[in-house]
């Protein structure tokens, strides 16, 4: 998966349980503390518990072009609140399909997003805890992050043919709770490029 930002090419997963959310190198909400602080990402050598939240953070390579998307799983059942702030993000997520338009601001996404969690118990620990990032979305193709970002002070437009993520997050202390999809934008709105339910998947 090649990310420009850094330089590099990684395959890239993000496979964290529970506690294991510590933001890592890259700018995001949540990474991981990886195996040591020569690779300070992903998971550790902390065990999968009953009853925590497991994000997967998945992307893939077809023909040269890439897709991202996360999901929760758990082993057991989650605390309330964690159950409660994934419903919130799903309802955050429908909210900006329904929004996203050709010609629509990039940064008004994002505002909304940031204005539905305010609405929620949960918004101090929207998109990263103690310290949230200021995007809810990527530009993802060729490259895993590309232009154009749904963030804060991003006015740039959408446009027909875009390809991006929308990622609404909340990050506890105990666990981080995610939907993430793939969509690709359309005269008549979004076309999701990810189909795997969205419900916590438990086992």
């Amino acid at each position: 998966m090649r990310i420009r930002g850094f330089n590099q090419d990684l395959f890239y997963v993000h496979f964290l349980s529970g506690r294991n959310t510590t933001p890592s190198y890259f700018e995001g909400s949540v990474g991981g503390k990886g195996v040591s602080p020569a690779f300070a990402q992903g998971s550790s050598t902390k065990l999968i518990g009953r009853n925590e939240p497991v994000l997967v953070d998945y992307s893939f390579n077809l023909d040269g072009y890439m897709l991202d998307q996360t999901r929760i799983f758990c082993i057991g059942t989650l605390p309330d609140h964690l159950v409660e702030a994934h419903k919130t993000a799903i309802d955050i997520l429908r909210e900006l399909e329904t929004m996203s338009a050709p010609g629509l601001s990039c940064s008004k996404l994002y505002d909304r997003a940031v204005e539905l969690a305010a609405k929620s118990p949960y918004e101090k620990h929207f998109l990263g805890y103690p310290k949230p990032v200021n995007f809810v979305g990527h530009g993802i193709g060729i490259e895993l992050d590309e232009l154009p970002v749904i963030a804060s002070g991003f006015n740039s437009p959408l446009q027909t043919g875009m390809v991006f993520a929308l990622e609404p997050k909340f990050v506890f202390p105990d666990g981080v709770v995610e939907v993430e999809n793939t969509y690709l934008l359309t005269e008549k709105g979004l076309e999701s490029l990810t189909t795997f339910e969205e419900d916590i998947i438990y086992t």
